[in-house]
């Protein structure tokens, strides 16, 4: 074939916008003929830039327009997603093995990481198995040989860590290539580089396969694709059209990128990885090709370009640092940065929402245009749900991953209540997610308000794993004694819900495999399909989220059986997540047609009228790269692979393309989450060559309007709450528990009893001492109940309880060996009682709710136990697993539920008679007691103080507490003093209602303890 005399290299200044220039000089130069462009080839680096390029031909087409076929070739990476589209174009491969699958070249990987390591989970396995991909296919783009891995010297030791690593990369390596020889393929990149090699040598000899190819925008290095560009540059109708190639950079600046490290030898400095021309460069190097061969593209400049002079401004923002003293000779003509605003947020919230206006205001113009470019998805999610407050859904060029969309976290959810065992947590995600039961509204609704009653019911500590536990758990709490009669009935209700509707479609989600081991891959997926299936009627499946979750379990079970290690439930979640995190979900039609979300390569190419540039703090743009778990830095430059640091270089060149466009606007916060952030090393170098006080002079000042947005009025002090309710509204009873709460905080009582308010337990609750002193209680009660008690029979009822339904494995055995000490002691104190002082533990009276009538108030109480000592009188007893009441409390009033038990009983409410109280005792049973006797699990205490102005003893003890219980019933109950909140703060520790009464918004402010604030 013939050859030009001069290789067709060209690029497109930073100023242009890519996509649209390339398009405008194709046209230019194949003229007015609709048919002259379909005879041609433009290669492109992937499929978004074929995307971004096809727009381009329809906004400049003029009309009816046959465009040239665009194939792309692969990203930066050339990673595995890209489909080897040379092979469609002259059919020269079909002697070359098949490409091995990529998800079986996943699990086949993952597999062999297993072997080595059969201690971590499988999803850890399938983790390291795609970072060992990764250092395959690197040595496969840069041409190093697989067994340069096992045949390297190495001169300098490596850390332990390193070595452990090293050492079995080198062993896998050295298994893989039987691996591809026994299934007969090859690893899908080196296969590209074979296509690739052998379509530039067939192009070499027999010319190109249309009238004209181009290859546009490709900027990696990679050897394969340097010589295909190489054969294209060279032949007729072929050009290389580079990426924003600054052909004016000093000579000496170039130089100081540093060389091709696979040609440099170790002794070399290493290239200046973070530069963003450096992957151009090697690029050049690798075509055997200079800086000077390459011209500029021709096309005649057009609207929506920026100005010219700003490729001065990114050309000495990103010169070599040992070049940068010359900052300070830069003309101010080469520094000038109008048209580049900076927002300095101070919340990614904040800097969300102002991008959010900045795209908004734009759609005031007729015609105008906005995009979003930035590498982090969480600044691209918030601001595509503040633009939908307006009800614009923005062109998201990247969707949303699998994990984030509505059918994959269905899935997650799933998996995660599976491995689980279906705890509470896990178990009411899984229930409410919206694709459960959402047929029919009516059935939904149904279906919603059990699931609620079932999160109520199952608060507290987390119960045994498994459906049958749940199950024998809302059996035992639908018959609690102490539940009245409507909660019964709810309870029997959700009892039949879970037994009937629940219950058989968690069953076919794989109830019981929570504890069931050397499960295979299959099943669990198999488990997780029809478990989806049944939740949502088949929804789960609808959609576009939908269909890629399909897809993806059907790829995944195809080649399931390749990973064959026992499994167990809890396995499923990381596998899952790790299989999904990597598919994004497009929706089939874009967003609006004038606001966009773009990635950086999409910025790269193409641009809009006002280019936001956002997420400018390091670690975030560039961000950090993923640290490689299998190659030590030293061995990757022995090997000449690039560096961790390459990829700064790459997001370096993308900034720098954007700061191309006409209007640009730079964001960033300040603080993410409590910590400071640190701007980005771009940033900080382009405002310090252009001038802080110049990139920071924004022509409209989004981030005041965004922080003005959602101003409400002026925040009004608020008083301390004192309701004063009707005669009607005011309770008519209340129990010994609940008098000390009136008094000291009777906005609080007033809360609990008047307006039914509760405070919940959190789900998977962590175990309190209240939840330790309902486990004692109801095991001293079960005993003292024996008609033969002995100490022997204490540990029975212990363990009977703790392998009860409602506690799991974990807390059985954290708290049964704290449990069975004290109450041992409890056991023997009673036993020795009763052998000594024939004192009788009257069982019978804590099985009722004893009652006594003051007027029209009734009180209520339940004691932990009442006893008959020797001359008759009754002992109430208290048992106290916690710090309980301090005696100072008691002689202030305050504490009184012992004397409010003994009130009762003398009123004939626990034996039917009125009976004479004589002892008020409470049996601490704990560990942080303020005075323990050494070596004693537990002891015998009593409320009061022994000092000589003590003013509460057993002899006025139910006295006093009745005139205290008169005087508060007298002022709030059948009186018309208002609730007020913390009337007595000392006393009134407990803050479940702080925030109802919004404490911190008056407490300290008022004028004394007993002010009444505004009464309503």
């Amino acid at each position: 074939m013939s050859k030009s005399s001069y290789p067709s290299l060209y690029t497109i200044p930073v100023h242009l916008t890519f996509a649209d220039a390339l398009v405008t000089g194709i046209i230019e130069q194949r003229g007015s003929d609709v048919m002259a462009l379909a005879g041609g080839l433009v290669l492109l680096p992937n499929s978004r830039a074929v995307t971004a390029v096809r727009d381009a031909f329809i906004r400049h087409g003029g009309g009816s327009l046959l465009l040239p076929r665009l194939v792309a070739l692969g990203d930066e990476e050339l990673d595995e997603s890209v489909g080897a589209a040379l092979d469609r174009i002259d059919g020269n491969d079909i002697d070359l093995p098949p490409a091995m699958p990529s998800m079986s070249r996943r699990f086949r990987l993952a597999q062999m990481v297993a072997r080595q390591r059969p201690d971590i989970p499988a999803g850890e396995a399938l983790r390291l198995g795609d970072g060992l991909a990764r250092v395959f296919d690197a040595l496969a783009i840069e041409d190093v040989p697989l067994d340069s891995l096992t045949t390297l010297e190495r001169h300098e030791p490596l850390a332990e860590h390193w070595e452990t690593a090293f050492g079995m990369l080198q062993q896998l390596a050295a298994e893989w290539p039987a691996i591809l020889r026994e299934t007969g393929m090859i690893d899908r990149s080196r296969r590209r580089n074979m296509v690739y090699d052998r379509t530039s040598s067939r192009w070499a000899r027999l010319g190109l396969p249309a009238e004209f190819v181009i290859a546009a925008g490709i900027s990696t290095p990679a050897p394969a694709i340097a010589r295909l560009l190489k054969t294209i540059a060279w032949a007729d109708g072929g050009a290389v059209v580079l990426p924003h190639l600054d052909l004016a950079m000093d000579e000496a600046w170039w130089d100081a990128l540093g060389a091709d490290p696979q040609s440099a030898g170790e002794a070399a400095p290493p290239p200046l990885e973070s530069h963003p021309h450096l992957h151009l460069k090697l690029l050049l190097n690798r075509m055997d090709m200079r800086r000077e061969d390459v011209r500029p593209w021709p096309v005649n400049e057009t609207a929506g370009n920026g100005p010219a002079h700003r490729q001065h401004l990114v050309r000495h923002a990103f010169a070599p640092a040992s070049f940068t003293a010359g900052w300070l000779d830069v003309p101010g003509g080469e520094r000038r940065s109008d048209g580049i605003a900076q927002f300095d947020c101070a919340t990614p919230a904040e800097e969300a929402l102002t991008i959010a206006l900045a795209m908004r205001e734009v759609l005031e113009t007729p015609g105008k245009t906005a995009a979003l470019v930035t590498p982090d998805r969480s600044i691209a999610i918030r601001v595509a749900g503040h633009l939908g407050r307006w009800g614009i859904t923005a062109d998201d060029s990247a969707g949303q991953p699998l994990p984030s969309t509505t059918a994959g976290g269905l899935a997650l959810a799933l998996a995660i209540a599976m491995a689980d065992g279906f705890a509470p947590v896990a178990l009411i995600s899984l229930l409410s997610h919206p694709l459960v039961r959402a047929v029919e509204a009516e059935d939904r609704r149904q279906w919603m308000d059990q699931v609620r009653q079932l999160d109520l019911v199952l608060r507290g500590p987390r119960p045994a794993a498994g459906l049958a536990k749940l199950s024998e758990l809302l059996a035992q709490r639908a018959q609690a004694p102490k539940i009245n009669g409507r909660e019964k009935a709810i309870r029997g209700a959700l009892l039949q819900w879970w037994l009937d509707q629940a219950t058989p479609l968690l069953s076919r989600a794989g109830g019981d495999l929570s504890d069931a081991k050397g499960l295979s891959l299959v099943a669990l997926l198999s488990a997780l399909r029809q478990g989806l299936s049944a939740l949502s009627d088949d929804n789960v499946w609808a959609g576009a989220d939908g269909r890629a979750l399909s897809s993806l379990l059907e790829e995944v079970e195809s080649v399931a059986s390749l990973l064959d290690v026992p499994l167990k439930a809890r396995d499923l979640p990381s596998l899952l997540r790790q299989l999904m995190q990597d598919v994004a979900v497009r929706p089939p039609q874009g967003g609006h047609p004038r606001l966009f979300i773009w990635g950086l390569i999409e910025g790269r190419l193409q641009r809009a009228d006002r280019m936001i540039l956002a997420g400018l703090n390091e670690g975030q743009w560039p961000q950090k790269a993923s640290p490689d778990p299998w190659l030590p830095p030293t061995v990757r430059r022995s090997l000449g692979l690039p560096g961790l640091e390459r990829s700064s270089g790459l997001a370096a060149h993308d900034f720098a393309s954007a700061l191309g466009s006409p209007e640009v606007i730079i964001t960033r916060s300040q603080r993410d989450g409590p910590a400071p952030t640190v701007p980005s090393r771009l940033l900080l170098r382009l405002t310090a060559l252009a001038g802080e006080d110049r990139i920071r002079a924004p022509s409209f000042d989004f981030a005041g309007l965004a922080g003005a947005l959602d101003i409400c009025e002026s925040p009004q002090p608020f008083a301390r709450p004192a309701f004063a309710p009707s005669a009607d509204r005011r309770p008519r009873s209340l129990s010994v528990t609940e008098v000390d709460t009136l008094v000291a905080d009777p906005f609080a009582f007033y809360a609990r009893n008047a307006l039914g308010l509760r405070q919940l337990d959190p789900l998977d609750a962590e175990p309190t001492a209240a939840w330790r002193g309902t486990l004692v209680h109801a095991a001293l009660e079960h005993w003292l109940k024996q008609p033969h008690r002995s100490i022997e029979t204490i540990g029975p009822i212990v363990e009977s309880l703790l392998a009860g339904p409602g506690v799991s494995a974990v807390l059985r055995a954290l708290w049964g060996p704290r449990l069975f000490p004290p109450l041992q002691w409890a056991a023997e104190t009673v036993i020795a009682d009763q052998l000594a002082s024939g004192r009788v533990a009257l069982v019978e009276a804590s099985e009722s709710r004893g009652t006594a009538m003051l007027g029209a108030i009734s009180l209520s109480g339940t004691p932990d136990r009442i006893d008959r000592l020797a001359d008759g009188s009754l002992a109430i007893v208290d048992y106290k697993t916690g710090s309980g009441p301090n005696k100072k409390a008691v002689d202030s009033l305050f504490a009184l539920q012992l004397g409010l038990l003994g009130l009762i009983a003398e009123a004939g409410g626990y034996t039917g008679k009125p009976e004479i109280v004589s002892t008020f005792e409470y049996w601490r049973m704990n560990k942080s007691q303020s005075k323990p006797r050494k070596g004693q699990l537990g002891w015998i205490d009593t409320p009061f103080r022994k000092t000589k102005d003590a003013r509460i003893h057993p002899g006025n003890f139910v006295a006093e507490a009745r005139a205290r219980l008169e005087g508060a019933v007298a002022r709030w109950l059948v009186g018309e003093d208002a609730f007020i909140a913390k009337l007595e703060p000392e006393f009134a520790p407990y803050a479940d209602y702080d925030q109802l009464m919004r404490l911190e918004e008056w407490y300290g402010r008022e004028s004394g303890p007993n002010d009444p604030g505004d009464r309503a």
